[in-house]
């Protein structure tokens, strides 16, 4: 949904849920929003799951608007979307998980895939932990 679609209401009136303005099936719902101005061939948006699987899109697939929407990853029952981001392709990756890990990996180390794709590991993870958090990291020149 555009920005300018949503309607606008005063600084002191209670708004409207962001499930009745979109078009959700009843097992779907909103997990994360990202801004984006321009849907470039340069971009990708960095999807990270609980269990530990993330993928990489590129931004452009998901510039064409349909009513019903634009699956952007397909999740298992017990699996939930922990985090996303826009990235440029070079940057540094980082997972956190529940048990205090952390795996800091190049961006680039993961092939982007298309929209209907499940994605691949990004960190393996014993019985019982979860993935916590997803950052984006900038890569930093020495000279």
């Amino acid at each position: 949904m555009k920005v300018y679609e949503i309607p606008v209401a005063s600084r002191t009136s209670k708004g409207r849920p962001l499930v009745n303005m979109l078009n959700l099936d009843d097992d779907e719902s909103v997990s994360d929003i990202l801004p984006v101005t321009e849907f470039s061939e340069d971009k990708f948006i960095f999807m990270a799951t609980r269990n530990g699987t993330t993928k990489k899109t590129n931004l452009s697939l998901f510039s064409k608007k349909y009513k019903s929407g634009i699956k952007a990853i397909n999740l298992d029952d017990d699996d939930r979307l922990i985090g996303t981001a826009i990235t440029n392709g070079s940057q540094e990756i980082l997972l956190a998980s529940s048990s205090g890990k952390l795996i800091r990996f190049e961006e680039d180390q993961v092939r982007h895939m298309g929209r209907t794709a499940r994605g691949v590991r990004g960190m393996k993870l014993k019985k019982g932990e979860k993935i916590i958090s997803l950052m984006i990291a900038e890569k930093l020149l020495i000279m």
